[in-house]
């Protein structure tokens, strides 16, 4: 007979392959995901912890799909772009899991994330293997490859404009992005005051936003797309700093962050600055 010592290891080991098949079976929230081998500062796995707020609006629900996923965001879920692959991810109602990084450490450069971003950036998306970085790639290749709510307009020329808005809004409005960051919407206002640069850029933004929206849109193409969510965050840097915009632009942002997939991402628990 085996010693005490041990058949103690081989309960411990049964023990510990019951509670991975719990998790594996019901770790997952009915409105999001459970992150599991969440990695921390140095890389290591911490304990599995939810970080979706649960008190989410009840009107919604999201039948998740088994897939295998896999999202790297920020630690501080304060990045827009991995805001629009986690939106993306949950309106194609799939199951997914998170991996945070901690771009402050710049995890984002060492070796077990750089091997899964080829840019070494947020967010990026691990599919069967196939890895892929920049957040309108990744919500393309959802669109293509998943069924669902469609991420982009069915029509051509409504499809190429939802693309070149993505586009711009990545690679131009500096000043707006320098000096009204994504933690004013996330953690609070700042009392600086704009610069006449940012002031330009702003004027450019509100242009263009009211030439794409047409009077009182809910949308910009009439049904809801990806491109909507980059654009009321774009505004809602201004919005929720308290920065003057105008009402029709405001009310379209502040419609556009009530939908549920976003507000999962609102509410997730995020660090202290």
């Amino acid at each position: 007979m085996p010693s005490k010592k041990i058949r103690r290891l081989i309960f411990t080991v049964l023990h510990l392959q019951f509670i991975a098949y719990l998790s594996k079976q019901f770790g997952r929230f009915k409105r999001g995901v459970f992150i599991k081998n969440r990695v921390c500062k140095n890389f290591g796995l911490c304990k599995n912890q939810p970080l979706l707020n649960t008190d989410v609006s009840p009107l919604w629900s999201f039948t998740l799909q088994p897939t295998n996923l896999l999202l790297y965001v920020d630690a501080q879920f304060a990045s827009p772009y991995a805001m629009t692959a986690f939106v993306a991810l949950h309106e194609k109602s799939l199951s997914f899991e998170i991996v945070t990084i901690d771009l402050a450490a710049n995890a984002h450069h060492e070796a077990p994330f750089a091997a899964a971003s080829l840019t070494q950036r947020v967010p990026a998306l691990v599919h069967n293997g196939f890895a892929l970085s920049e957040s309108s790639a990744i919500s393309e290749y959802l669109d293509e490859v998943f069924p669902g709510v469609p991420l982009y307009p069915a029509e051509p020329h409504s499809r190429a404009i939802a693309r070149q808005v993505q586009a711009w809004l990545r690679s131009d409005l500096m000043p707006v992005r320098q000096e009204r960051s994504t933690e004013v919407v996330f953690y609070g206002p700042t009392n600086s005051a704009l610069s006449v640069e940012a002031r330009k850029a702003v004027e450019k933004l509100f242009f263009a936003a009211e030439s794409l929206l047409s009077t009182n849109s809910e949308n910009l193409f009439g049904q809801w797309c990806i491109a909507d969510v980059d654009l009321a965050l774009m505004l809602n840097r201004l919005v929720m700093n308290g920065d003057p915009v105008p009402e029709r632009l405001a009310v379209y942002a502040r419609r556009q962050w009530q939908r549920p997939s976003v507000q999962l991402w609102v509410n997730q628990r995020r660090p202290a600055r």
